[in-house]
């Protein structure tokens, strides 16, 4: 995993861990996806 995933992946869980467990996978995919596009883009 390169340094801006990382980065992503630990933003994601700091964040996961404030949601419902119903609710993070969902969340935290479409978080990712956001992520992950907008650092291509730059």
């Amino acid at each position: 995993m390169t340094q801006p995933d990382d980065l992503i992946e630990r933003y994601l869980g700091a964040i996961a861990r404030h949601l419902p467990e119903g609710q993070k996978g969902d969340v935290t995919a479409e978080l990712r996806d956001v992520l992950l596009s907008q650092a291509e883009e730059e």
